[in-house]
């Protein structure tokens, strides 16, 4: 069966009475392009808004994790060395979640910092931490250090060198240059002793009564293994702290070519926490002879010096940044709100 196929002249008159579409008003064409535009501009508000308080926050947090000690602890036993005028290097070691290591800076003659502390061991943690130290200087101004490693889960202590320039700078690191168990019944650890030589450097420590060392050239190779020896090493002196002390700590010590004597030593106090006392623990440094008497802490536990620290600044400019951007965008997301309620009003 065909169908008739409609001619030209049909088709063109019935496109030309057809109805012609429908345009809108050209206010409700105005209304729709507001609507839209109100729309992305609460969204960039809503985002901006949502950005400005994550800078707060972010800012906030910063602060708050440097208020927050470093260390909980200072070990014993730490070091000085009369590197030149103004210039006394100072090896001590800390104890936190995640600030156990081995630090070394360098202070003037009225106790103020050359070179802020700097980890010069990997920063370790609760179950794993630096247990002791022993340290010199050569002739040179560089420094030498034997310290230990104790695994408090697997009851290891292993014994490290370091060999620093006077800035910190690690020039060599090696070990384990030995290893002692710990007995779980004698939870103890035994610091290392170092000997320094011109070419050569000793480190010593005892097990069991046996006197062991391991003897290294000044770049931290293995000249001899890990040996034992006949009698004790002597290491580093130190001498009574030239303060009284909780714990009556001794302190290491040195003279400068103009006959100041200085001293550096581990103070602990107890620091009032609420209902509890708990201890806090200083570096003290002390200064005798021509230029008179100084007594200073140049490190402690309780952090005092938070401001100083590298992330203050920029915690700082993000918390003001946001304190005023969250505000502002707040103010200004309230007003867009109320003049589209105004606008969708009847």
């Amino acid at each position: 069966m065909e169908h008739p196929v409609p001619s030209l002249s049909e088709v063109t008159a019935v496109d030309a009475n057809a109805p012609p579409p429908p345009v809108a008003a050209p206010g409700e064409s105005v209304r729709r392009r507001d609507a839209g535009l109100r729309g992305r501009r609460r969204w960039v508000l809503l985002v901006s808004t949502a950005l400005a308080l994550a800078i707060l926050l972010s800012g906030i947090a910063i602060i708050t994790v440097s208020i927050e000690p470093n260390a909980d602890y200072i070990g014993p036993d730490p070091w000085l060395f009369v590197l030149g005028p103004e210039r006394i290097g100072v090896a001590f070691i800390t104890y936190g979640r995640e600030f156990s290591a081995v630090q070394y800076g360098v202070v003037d003659s009225r106790g103020n910092w050359v070179v802020w502390p700097m980890s010069v061991t990997p920063r370790y943690g609760y179950s794993l931490y630096p247990s002791g130290a022993s340290a010199v200087s050569d002739p040179g101004g560089r420094i030498h250090i034997a310290w230990s490693l104790f695994d408090s889960t697997g009851l290891q202590q292993s014994y490290q060198y370091l060999h620093l320039s006077d800035t910190g700078r690690v020039l060599a690191a090696s070990g384990p240059v030995g290893n002692r168990s710990v007995s779980p019944s004698a939870f103890s650890t035994v610091s290392p002793v170092i000997n320094v030589t011109s070419s050569t450097v000793d480190v010593a420590w005892t097990d069991q009564g046996t006197t062991w060392a391991a003897t290294l050239d000044l770049t931290g190779h293995f000249i001899q293994p890990a040996h034992t020896l006949a009698g004790n090493v002597t290491g580093p002196t130190r001498v009574p702290a030239p303060l009284p002390s909780t714990f009556g700590s001794s302190a290491s010590s040195g003279i400068d070519g103009t006959g100041s004597t200085f001293y550096v030593w581990e103070q602990a106090r107890y620091v009032q926490t609420g209902r509890q006392s708990v201890l806090g623990y200083e570096l003290r440094f002390y200064r005798t002879g021509p230029g008179g008497e100084m007594d200073r802490i140049v490190y402690s536990t309780d952090d005092t010096w938070w401001t100083t620290k590298s992330m203050v600044l920029p915690g700082f400019v993000l918390a003001l940044t946001g304190a005023v951007m969250v505000p502002i965008l707040i103010f200004v997301l309230a007003a867009a709100r109320r003049r589209r309620r105004c606008v969708e009003a009847p």
